[in-house]
């Protein structure tokens, strides 16, 4: 089902080749900006660049899932003013949904008396973190990272769900809106959504790893990167925006239902 995915994402990116490098080109130069103007302007000037990057490519990110939810089959145009709009909006909708997760992980933290720490970097860098399962009791963490594991995809499943909301009403107030939220995963069903992120999160991490390959020379390894970058920055938004787009299609037919019954 990965690759299945991985496909589809593929041939939504690649469906008009010269737009999609134009794309994988406008986002790394984004990317090599903050550090440019940290060099060259200091670090508040660096600060602030970095910001304006990242409200341009969530906004651009938020384009694509809107694009997705309406059955689209290639990568959207940029229009400024919708970027912005979405930028801003999706940035503060994922401040305020990564610190609801980041308080109740630190409040499992303390519970289990390991240290504060993020879980979602602690088990993709595993290579470097292995040490801290030693370093504290080893029930413990096992605990803490079953129970913070739970906490982790529950509040990451509505952050998705509720920035698909943003990309489909592009209101911040229906992203939170907790019994619209409710009834779009009843009608969808639950099993089923846990099932679609989950392959999500299991495909980018896949992306991730083939990105972390190292070819050995600069120009490859640049290009690489671009190209592994855009994809999962890709495929984080087109998964959000399939996925709600099933769960409308499946509220249309219910409501179709009840009409003719």
């Amino acid at each position: 089902m990965p690759l299945s995915k991985l496909k589809k994402v593929w041939d939504y990116c690649s469906y008009n080749v010269v737009f999609f490098i134009f794309i994988c080109l406008l986002i790394f130069f984004f990317n090599l900006l903050p550090d440019y103007s940290t060099t060259y302007f200091g670090w508040e000037v660096g600060r602030l660049t970095q910001v304006i990057v990242l409200i341009l490519l969530n906004g651009y990110g938020m384009i694509i899932a809107h694009d997705r939810i309406n059955h689209g089959y290639r990568l959207p145009k940029i229009i400024p003013s919708d970027v912005v709009n979405l930028g801003f909006k999706s940035t503060i909708v994922y401040a305020i949904f990564v610190a609801f997760q980041s308080f109740l992980l630190s409040v499992t933290t303390l519970l289990f008396g390991v240290p504060i720490f993020d879980l979602h970097e602690l088990l993709l860098h595993y290579r470097e973190t292995i040490h801290m399962f030693f370093i504290n009791s080893p029930e413990y963490m096992l605990m803490f990272i079953i129970i913070g594991g739970v906490v982790f995809y529950i509040t990451t499943f509505l952050a998705e769900i509720g920035l698909a909301r943003l990309a489909d009403t592009k209101s911040i107030l229906q992203a939170f809106n907790v019994k619209a939220i409710y009834k779009s995963i009843r009608i969808f069903g639950f099993r089923n959504y846990v099932r679609e992120y989950t392959v999500i999160i299991l495909l980018i991490t896949i992306l991730t790893l083939i990105k972390s390959i190292s070819l050995h020379d600069f120009a490859l390894d640049n290009l690489w990167e671009m190209v592994f970058g855009f994809l999962i920055f890709a495929t984080q938004y087109l998964g959000i925006g399939a996925v709600y787009c099933e769960i409308k299609d499946a509220q249309i037919k219910s409501e179709q239902f009840k009409e003719s019954s």
